[in-house]
């Protein structure tokens, strides 16, 4: 071999070394950089986030691989959705009727009581719709609501107008709620 082909060789060894390390050195940097950058978005602790870095910097890509194994496991943004998805149940629950006559859970769209048979929903004589027997306005026409009701036995019984005149058993017509509404 010339001493030229030598000198050529050697140039595209040592141009290759060169690249090479530059890739290196570009994955060891960007490991660092997405080490801090993944947890930054794991934990606020600077303390964590330090050594984290210090153990990719120390041992290349040995370190990423242990700080993959002892990393925590959810994000910061994981606990927050977690956190407003519990908070969110609780809320919901928090939201449901009660019969105002015994406190028992009832539902929205329930003519009476499952527990007390307390009349929950009767119709609006002005407008129709299904509202609550302890509504003292109609919430859909605002219309007052004159007839009141209380509880005797299984049923709702409207109360006296006057003292003499007898309690009549009531029969307030209630419908399912419109879909549409």
């Amino acid at each position: 071999m010339s001493p030229e082909a030598i000198d050529a060789i050697g140039r595209w060894l040592e141009l290759t070394v060169t690249v090479l390390g530059a890739v290196l050195f570009a994955l060891w940097a960007g490991t660092i950089v997405w080490t801090i950058n993944d947890m930054r978005a794991r934990s606020f602790d600077l303390g964590a986030m330090i050594l984290a870095a210090c153990l990719v910097a120390l041992v290349p890509f040995v370190g990423l691989v242990v700080y993959l194994l002892v990393r925590p496991k959810e994000t910061l943004a994981d606990i927050y959705d977690r956190a407003l998805e519990e908070d969110a149940l609780l809320n919901e629950r928090k939201v449901r009727c009660d019969c105002p006559n015994c406190d028992a859970p009832v539902r929205e769209e329930w003519a009476f009581c499952p527990e007390c048979q307390h009349q929950l929903l009767i119709r609006c004589g002005h407008c129709g719709q299904n509202r609550r027997a302890d509504w003292k306005y109609c919430a859909f026409c605002r219309a007052p609501q004159t007839v009141s009701f209380t509880v005797a036995g299984p049923r709702a019984v409207p109360q006296a107008e006057s003292r003499n005149e007898a309690p009549r058993q009531a029969q307030p017509e209630f419908a399912r709620p419109d879909p549409a509404s």
